[in-house]
């Protein structure tokens, strides 16, 4: 259906394919509306950085790492080459090139990239927050990947702060970062804390995300590192989220959270989990 859209426009089609990317994880198809987009730009003379943005990621979470680092390139020559220069538009090509080469596990090649890309987006001052706190969440996890998980834990916790200061408490940005920090938490044996993380995160993406989207098989399959103990643990952790959503002063007792809550109070049913309703 959306193939057929007429009169043609690029706008539509970038819309189209980042609704496909952020809301389905269907890359692919994403791609395919990103190149028509592309196409209609390219014979229009107009900036075409956005879509070779967009299909960096895209092929970045397709692990199709050299296309990816190959559209990154571009568009970062282009902001670069720019009238009026936009350093928060250049640092987000740094930041999709340090993730490309992390992918690659090019770990040295990412640090220096996001390094630039944290520079930068800090030269900018208030109101750059959340792309502060993006780039920092790659610092961490690229530290993680390094197996400086010290460093990461530091530079995740400024990221925290910066996060949950600019989102929602039910942002899927948020439940990516979570997953990323319960990682660090469990490699520096923080199990707890790395329990607590993966709940919360398991919350939003059980509410905001579809079943079977990679953000959401991401952070299943870091619960499954756990041991039968700890994923006992993580339920435990799982049901306390759920009653605090329940307090009226709590910080999450929003609408979303509250149905989020109550269907996590029937999972403990259904999977018979007894002391469930005790104070």
């Amino acid at each position: 259906m959306y193939l057929c859209i007429k009169p043609e426009s690029a706008r539509i089609f970038m819309i189209i394919g980042i609704l496909y990317a952020e809301k389905k994880g269907d890359y692919k198809a994403a791609i395919i509306f990103y190149k028509k987009a592309l196409k209609i730009q390219e014979k229009n003379g107009d900036d075409t950085s956005n879509a070779f943005t967009e299909l960096g990621i895209a092929y970045q979470n397709l692990h199709e790492y050299d296309l990816a680092l190959n559209y990154h390139f571009r568009a970062l020559i282009i902001r670069k080459l720019a009238q009026t220069i936009d350093r928060k538009l250049i640092a987000d090509s740094l930041i999709g090139i340090a993730n490309a080469y992390w992918g690659e596990q090019n770990l040295s090649e990412a640090l220096e990239y996001v390094t630039q890309a944290v520079t930068l987006n800090e030269s900018v001052g208030s109101g750059n927050e959340l792309n502060l706190a993006t780039n920092l969440i790659t610092l961490a996890s690229i530290h993680h990947s390094r197996d400086d998980d010290n460093r990461a834990l530091e530079v995740a916790k400024q990221a925290l702060a910066l996060l949950e200061s600019c989102v929602s408490h039910d942002s899927p940005i948020l439940a990516s970062f979570l997953n990323n920090l319960g990682a660090i938490q469990f490699s520096l044996g923080l199990s707890g804390d790395a329990q607590l993380s993966f709940a919360r995160a398991l919350i939003i993406c059980e509410q905001s995300l579809p079943e079977g989207h990679p953000q959401r098989l991401a952070i299943e399959k870091n619960i499954k590192r756990l041991t039968p103990m700890e994923q006992y643990n993580l339920r435990n952790s799982f049901i306390s989220l759920c009653k605090a959503c329940m307090r009226p002063s709590s910080m999450y007792s929003f609408p979303a959270f509250i149905a989020v809550a109550n269907s996590c109070f029937s999972q403990c049913l259904q999977q018979r989990v007894t002391h469930c309703y005790q104070a």
